[in-house]
């Protein structure tokens, strides 16, 4: 039938005949001429194909027919490496028993036991054992067999490497040992198969992270717990001063942070910035992780070294509005100042973020000026005006406390009592506004309408305002006492 095929034609079918894995039609082939090593477009023998087909009678045929068993297609791969790659057991077994090289690495530096490993196939990563195969053996990224199995949760091949004495403490290019692969990926079967090998559980890399801080860092609770069970080292650092709870926390693990804090790791360690763990979920709006540490005792008014800001400020400067109302349920010092005298409100306010903003005025309000909103000597006007700026109904509210963008230049406020004009003065400008003397335009053209319209107020008052940082508050000060024409300013709060 084959006889009048050319020898090109005779390859050909030859090697489609491998493909399909009929081997009566590649028996004729062998004997009408077809070349054993004949390859296809892509480099492949008959029987790098039919190893990757899964042919088993075709490799059984072409090893009868003396085929290298060697070859390797353009990408370093050879017949058992495919047999491997694609979980073939009778075809790999085939190939071992006649003595396919076991240690060739491919264009990746992928060995055979590499890529059964990498897909789970405990069959014949048994068989390769039993061959004797290299198990240390690494890839171009410093790879075993074993990461790759512990990172990619093939249990199974694991327990048989192992079992077979695979060294347990290999870092890979990226400096991470096969337990660490496991942690970082939450297979704890995996890791628990490490921890009863024995294997060291504070292994750092190169960086300090160990196998906890992986597990931590990427929300493995159950992982977290089987190592901290097993002895894992809480407070070990990164050479950033990571420890596993700031890395748990800076990427809102919640369990992770909980169950760390359950075995009693220091909720106050600090990074090298000075970070603490709820500091690093509140400036990043982790919610639940800033709530489990705040249950867990962690200091709300804990601060970094260098600027003095809490994680109050952090949140309020981030904008996040539901770790605010967190902390203010919490009853943290909403009045609390950094080194520069900014409060959380401050840096809610002067960066637009109006919802964080609010909810400390609100808060701010219920703490400090509901006793002042209800005494009866206040005219009724200025309560609703004291009112409406410190429990935030407005977007103008949060300008005026927060956007110090112009001078205050104060002429008149109109003939209230000097008494009743200081308190005033004090609830609107309040210790989170003292010493500075700065606020929106259009925030004060409101202020001066509503004070240009009060009716119980004289045309000329008797004296001025000052707003002055000097005594640490806004101050009255006589009309004499500020320049030679403020006795005769106009009745007006002109800014």
């Amino acid at each position: 039938m084959y006889s009048t095929y050319s020898l090109s034609q005779k390859n050909k079918a030859f090697l489609a005949a491998a493909s399909l894995g009929d081997l009566e039609a590649l028996t004729a082939l062998i004997t009408a001429g077809a070349q054993i090593e004949a390859l296809d477009q892509y480099h492949d023998t008959a029987l790098i194909i039919s190893a990757e087909k899964g042919h088993a009678n075709i490799i059984k045929a072409l090893i009868q027919e003396q085929a290298n068993l060697n070859a390797e297609d353009q990408y370093g791969k050879t017949a058992l490496m495919f047999a491997c790659l694609n979980g073939h057991v009778e075809c790999a077994h085939l190939l071992i028993q006649a003595k396919a090289n076991l240690e060739i690495l491919d264009n990746d530096g992928y060995t055979a036991l590499s890529w059964a490993a990498s897909n789970g196939h405990a069959e014949i990563i048994d068989l390769l054992i039993q061959a004797g195969a290299n198990l240390e053996t690494v890839d171009r990224s410093h790879q075993t067999a074993l990461m790759w199995a512990a990172s990619l949760g093939h249990t199974n091949v694991v327990a048989l490497l192992i079992k077979a004495n695979a060294s347990l403490n290999t870092f890979s290019q990226e400096r991470k040992t096969a337990l660490m692969w496991a942690a970082s990926e939450g297979h704890t079967e995996i890791v628990q198969l490490f921890i009863q090998a024995k294997v060291d559980l504070n292994v750092k890399q190169q960086d300090g992270k160990t196998a906890l801080m992986w597990a931590a860092s990427k929300g493995h609770t159950e992982a977290v717990m089987l190592l901290i069970k097993a002895g894992a080292s809480l407070e070990d650092i990164t050479w950033s001063h990571n420890t596993a709870l700031l890395l748990a926390a800076s990427f809102g693990k919640a369990q992770a942070v909980d169950a760390l804090i359950q075995a009693k790791a220091n909720v106050e360690a600090i990074d090298r910035s000075g970070r603490t763990a709820l500091m690093a979920a509140a400036e990043l709006n982790h919610f639940s992780t800033a709530k489990v540490l705040i249950q867990g005792g962690a200091d709300l008014e804990a601060a970094y070294n260098g600027s003095g800001q809490n994680a109050l400020m952090r949140a309020a400067g981030f904008g996040c509005p539901p770790i605010v109302s967190l902390f203010i349920e919490a009853k943290a010092n909403l009045e609390a100042v950094d080194h520069t005298n900014q409060s959380a409100l401050m840096y809610a306010s002067s960066r637009n973020h109006e919802s964080s903003a609010f909810l400390l005025l609100n808060a701010l309000s219920s703490e400090r000026v509901n006793h002042l909103l209800n005494e009866p000597d206040l005219n009724p006007m200025i309560q609703s005006f004291m009112h409406t700026i410190l429990m935030a109904k407005s977007k103008t509210a949060t300008v005026f406390i927060g956007m110090f963008s112009k001078k205050i230049k104060a002429n008149s406020f109109l003939g209230l009592p000097i008494e009743l004009r200081d308190k005033v003065l004090d609830y609107i400008f309040p210790t989170w506004l003292r010493n500075r003397a700065e606020i929106q335009v259009d925030a004060m053209q409101e202020l001066t309408r509503f004070f240009n319209n009060l009716s119980l107020l004289p045309p000329e008052p008797p004296q001025a305002v000052i707003f002055s940082a000097r005594a640490g508050r806004p101050s009255l000060l006589a009309a004499d006492e500020t320049s030679p024409n403020a006795a005769a300013s106009p009745a007006r709060f002109d800014f």
